[in-house]
């Protein structure tokens, strides 16, 4: 049986899968597949605190793509844990070229989408 921790870093993995070669419209629908509409995610600056997956595409991805039309993510480490607010965390490192130190996660309370 697997963890809520491996069942968190499956999530994270579907969407590393549909960041892997981007169609915006397509990704816009993933997202909100991924993502409750009320949750948080935490991202590094500039972004910061976003709420719900169609924050997260318009200030996230819609300019990267205008600016960068063949982005595409790799993903080659993620952790995950417990945090001390009663939620679960998930942590994927930017490739050292982007920044030396981002991080970003969202919390989940247990037992929510």
């Amino acid at each position: 049986m697997s963890s809520i921790h491996d069942r968190n870093k499956g999530l994270i993995a579907k969407l590393n899968g549909y960041l892997y070669d981007i169609e915006p419209e397509r990704l816009k629908g993933q997202l909100s597949l991924l993502f409750a509409p009320e949750c948080v995610i935490h991202l590094c600056s500039p972004f910061e605190d976003i709420a719900g997956p169609a924050e997260y595409y318009e200030r996230v991805y819609a300019p990267l793509l205008e600016a960068v039309p063949d982005l595409e993510r790799r993903t080659y480490i993620m952790m995950a844990g417990d945090s001390v607010h009663d939620t679960n965390w998930v942590a994927v490192p930017v490739p050292m070229w982007e920044s030396s130190k981002a991080l970003g996660w969202i919390s989940r309370r247990p037992g929510t989408r």
